[in-house]
């Protein structure tokens, strides 16, 4: 009787451990390599499609078989004759102009396996790779689409399907250097704002940097901020306005920072030392380093001008158009300006201090640069319209925003 009762224990446990087996591999499938997945072929893929009428074209697709529901990054490429050997970015990376590109792939990034591809970025895409003349662009142009899947480091590519489009002209531009924002205690008004109206207000951009340069395609490169921090300053630096996702965090060392992509909260990045702290980031690989400066004093000034071409009759007047402080928070210094200002063409200005033209900064260059204190240059506009204006006092860097 005993040894039945220990056979019938011994079959429990073993019925017990298959199942533990069974529900493991339940919940950690096998991970599959799928070579291709399924785009579908669009319901108007028959009819043309006006891109300049069009706000966005819509595409869906079946998930690769991953052998589980992962959530893999899509993007959308675009080819005029169903050759995939040479992107746009990899062409206009070449300043030399020798390599030429045959298909193009939009930025837009989904995790859903359906997609409303932008109709102007689509129409950008296709004039770099034809590179129609204005006026010469024809009346219909046939496409070929693709969806490329990447997840765990491989990247595959759906089947290819047409369409036909109505293309127009578009002066393509290389891309403006990406900001990146501040936003913290110590920083503009000091209510840690992330949103776009909080731009200026509540938040404050990291700037491009003299000598840098910058991707032509994506805009990525090394930016920075050079100013006064109260001591206990709390602050992140925020990569998509609006969201809190995606930024530089504290790593969790004095001064040390850490890339949020996703995920739970870092932190806070800490200063607890008040003085003057230079921060550098790249864009591109999210490296970002903060120094004190040794600098204990820099002049502070009580209003920040303009004067340029564009005011009415003679113009250069010190004492009109002035900006706005960035900087409103108790106990920080502001060094940071910003003004909102409509320019045309040949427009010429410079930044001048305390409504006089003793302190004055200016460059050659537009619409972002660094401007030497005391220079003769002029910054002159190459495009009309309304902009945005950031200025710091301390490097001179500056930003039209359009």
């Amino acid at each position: 009787m005993k040894n039945i009762i220990k056979s019938s224990v011994l079959l429990l446990f073993g019925l017990l451990a298959l199942a533990a087996c069974s529900d493991d591999r339940d919940s950690n499938p096998t991970v599959q390599s799928p070579t291709t997945f399924s785009l579908n072929t669009p319901v108007y893929a028959s009819s043309t499609i006006d891109l300049a009428s069009s706000s966005a074209i819509n595409f869906s697709w079946s998930q690769p078989d991953y052998g589980f529901p992962a959530v893999a990054n899509y993007q959308i490429e675009f080819s005029l004759n169903n050759s995939w050997k040479v992107s746009t970015t990899k062409a206009r990376a070449d300043k030399s102009g020798k390599t030429i590109a045959d298909y193009t792939t939009i930025e837009d990034v989904y995790n859903i396996c359906k997609a409303q591809v932008n109709a102007a970025k689509i129409a950008r895409g296709l004039e770099m790779i034809a590179k129609w003349e204005e006026g010469k662009v024809p009346a219909t142009q046939k496409v070929y689409a693709r969806c490329v899947a990447s997840y765990a480091g491989d990247t595959i590519s759906s089947n290819v399907v047409t369409l036909i489009v109505a293309p127009y002209y578009v002066e393509v531009k290389d891309h403006a250097p990406v900001l990146w924002y501040m936003t913290g205690n110590c920083i503009a008004n000091g209510k840690w704002g992330n949103s776009e109206d909080a731009v200026g207000v509540s938040m404050i951009p990291l700037l491009p940097l003299a000598g840098e340069e910058y991707d032509v395609n994506t805009g990525t490169g090394t930016i920075g901020y050079t100013g006064y921090f109260s001591a206990n300053a709390e602050f992140k630096i925020i990569e998509k306005l609006g969201s809190w996702d995606k930024g530089i965090c504290s790593d969790g060392s004095p001064l040390g920072t850490k890339y949020r992509d996703g995920g739970s909260d870092p932190g806070n990045i800490k200063i607890d030392q008040a003085g003057y702290y230079s921060i550098t980031l790249n864009t591109k690989t999210h490296a970002c380093t903060i120094k004190k400066l040794t600098a204990t004093t820099m002049p502070l000034y009580a209003k920040m001008a303009m004067p340029g071409s564009y005011q009415p009759g003679s113009g250069w007047d010190p004492t009109a158009n002035f900006m706005k402080k960035c900087t409103t928070a108790a106990g920080v210094e502001n060094h940071d300006w910003t003004a909102t200002v409509t320019l045309d063409t040949g427009h010429q200005l410079q930044f001048a201090a305390n409504g006089a033209l003793t302190d004055t900064w200016s460059a050659s260059d537009f619409p972002y640069g660094t401007g030497v204190k005391g220079g003769t240059a002029r910054i002159t506009v190459v495009e009309p319209g309304k902009y945005t204006v950031f200025f710091n006092d301390i490097t001179g860097q500056y930003y039209f925003l359009k």
